[in-house]
């Protein structure tokens, strides 16, 4: 078969030593440009930022004894999961009590049932409730609490990352750290963010 002349002038060239210029477009080519190692810088001082907050909430989490309306939260969370009991605390929204909930009724905690003294008591219901959980986990009802902030502080960081997101797409990467790190140094995020409860921390900011 014949070969043609235009591929014999393209063997011909690629063959040929590399020239300077050439050698820097390759460079060029491979070496990461401006934009790369700021969106690298960026995500490392983002990174540092959410690890240092997940730092600061798990020690919260282990330093503070249980709040006055974490003590009906937890229960009414495990009530949910265990039985599907949607009387138990429904004064507010459910999804954070039973998102704080998921570990502690996976790790086998005892969740009461509802008698009639406690049905005829609407109002008084996940106070009722959360003692007869406190009473049915006494041996270790502070190491679910602590097992349930824990899972808490994923959301915590979730809501960081996503207001950084925010606000690198509208103003760039600096105001994207600048904006993650107003979350993580703020001392409402950090004071309450792994606390169970149906605080909107995620809009305090």
């Amino acid at each position: 078969s014949r070969i043609q002349p235009g591929r014999i002038a393209k063997l011909i060239a690629s063959s040929a030593p590399r020239t300077p210029h050439r050698r820097v477009a390759i460079r060029q080519r491979f070496e990461p440009t401006q934009m790369t190692k700021a969106r690298f810088s960026a995500g490392l001082w983002i990174g540092g930022l959410l690890a240092l907050h997940t730092i600061v909430l798990a020690w919260v989490a282990a330093a503070n004894s249980v709040t006055f309306d974490e003590y009906s939260h937890l229960a009414a969370g495990v009530s949910y999961g265990k039985y599907g009991y949607s009387a138990v605390n429904c004064h507010s929204p459910p999804l954070l009590r039973a998102w704080a909930a998921m570990p502690v009724v996976l790790a086998g905690a005892v969740a009461p049932l509802l008698d009639e003294r406690i049905v005829y008591h609407p109002y008084h219901i996940h106070r009722d409730y959360a003692e007869a959980f406190l009473r049915a986990n006494f041996d270790r009802y502070w190491s679910l609490f602590l097992l349930a902030r824990l899972w808490m502080i994923p959301l915590s960081c979730l809501g960081a990352w996503l207001v950084s997101r925010w606000a690198g797409e509208v103003y760039g990467r600096r105001a994207a750290v600048a904006a993650c790190a107003l979350y993580v140094l703020s001392p409402t995020v950090a004071g309450r963010a792994s606390l169970l409860g149906n605080r909107k921390f995620l809009a305090k900011p």
